[in-house]
């Protein structure tokens, strides 16, 4: 009821602004030659997408029928993507007998660095945050709710950022 049925034209979604400079562009670089070694030039476009959220090698009229099928959002890098890198490296760190601390510490930083290659969306700031929070409360054996690291990462993005209030992955 209310919905509208049709076809979107001549509408074409954001992708990510300019690409990162310095150390990276040169991570990004690896990370898009593995993925076209991988992939192919076929699907590499897509593969990247998933990985780092650059949309902006995927062909447009695929770009347009993840949107209309209301898929887009698989396209974008979001908190999921960060607990998953979050659990993959602290997992990978244990298996070397690194202490929690340490591997808070480590996994915070790859956090950081992931973040800022994909270019620190709110949503991805927030899981970043929240990961690290989680990391270092556990290695000091500590119980603290999963709202309390949600109530800093927010404080913590609106006082680094104010305008993010007003994105929608805030």
């Amino acid at each position: 009821p209310g919905a509208r049925a049709g076809a979107l034209k001549g509408v074409r979604v954001l992708s990510r602004g300019a690409p990162p400079r310095g150390p990276s562009a040169a991570v990004e670089a690896w990370i898009r030659g593995r993925l076209a070694a991988r992939y192919g030039e076929r699907l590499a476009p897509l593969a990247v997408a998933l990985v780092i959220g650059d949309r902006r090698e995927i062909d447009p009229d695929l770009t347009d029928a993840f949107t209309l099928t209301g898929t887009l959002h698989l396209l974008a890098v979001s908190g999921l993507h960060v607990g998953f890198l979050a659990a993959l490296l602290s997992a990978a760190l244990s298996f070397g007998r690194i202490s929690p601390a340490a591997r808070a510490g480590w996994t915070t930083l790859a956090l950081a660095g992931y973040t800022s290659l994909v270019g620190a969306a709110p949503s991805v700031v927030r899981a970043s945050v929240m990961a690290g929070l989680a990391l270092a409360s556990r290695a000091g054996e500590r119980e603290v709710s999963p709202w309390q690291w949600w109530g800093a990462a927010a404080c913590g993005m609106l006082a680094w950022r104010p305008e993010d209030a007003f994105d929608l992955g805030f």
